[in-house]
């Protein structure tokens, strides 16, 4: 479906714009739900993550059309912009830069009224390019905190949420790692080595 509107936009989206794009996406989902086709919706469900990381967001609420947006500020340029972070999410080489094994730590998880405790999953912090920040990923199966390829700008921002014990990390790439740990405290990191 993409490789077709990216050949002639004006054909499925109207005029070549972003909005026009998002609100497609969000029609074809719409649909899938509504009659209970159970295909794979079109863009990857991590894929506003994805843009947060690339565009250097703070977090990725806002959704990947206004990022864009607010990037570069054109609808037939945000376009462009889409499907050039499309084919660099498809292209990706993960790199593990640090660990989380064993972790005895408990987060709150469950909807309201229906919370309970659980222990972190093991996770691994990864990077795909050298922009800041990473993506955090449960490296088992289940569970409700860190499936999701969760996006964090800094390693303060893990421990802020999560409240996340950074001496718990095993570093696997120092020399990413050190552009991490400029905004954490020393006493707060694990030891060298």
């Amino acid at each position: 479906m993409f490789d077709a509107i990216r050949r002639r936009p004006g054909l499925y989206l109207g005029e070549p714009s972003l909005s026009a794009l998002y609100h497609f996406i969000s029609g074809y989902t719409a649909a899938l739900g509504l009659h209970r086709i159970k295909e794979e919706t079109p863009l990857p469900e991590d894929f506003n993550e994805w843009v947060a990381y690339r565009l250097h967001y703070r977090e990725s609420t806002s959704g990947w059309r206004n990022m864009i947006l607010g990037v570069v500020h054109a609808e037939d340029a945000g376009v462009a912009r889409f499907f050039e972070l499309l084919d660099e999410y498809v292209h990706r080489e993960p790199h593990v830069v640090a660990r989380i094994v064993g972790s005895q730590q408990l987060y709150q998880s469950g909807l309201r009224g229906k919370e309970r405790m659980e222990h972190f999953p093991d996770i691994s912090l990864i990077t795909y390019t050298n922009d800041p920040g990473f993506i955090v990923i449960a490296d088992e199966p289940g569970g409700h905190f860190f499936c999701r390829n969760t996006f964090f700008p800094s390693l303060h921002r893990l421990q802020e949420l999560y409240g996340v014990d950074l001496r718990n990390l095993t570093v696997l790439d120092q020399a990413t790692f050190d552009r991490w740990v400029k905004d954490v405290k020393p006493g707060d990191l694990p030891n060298a080595g």
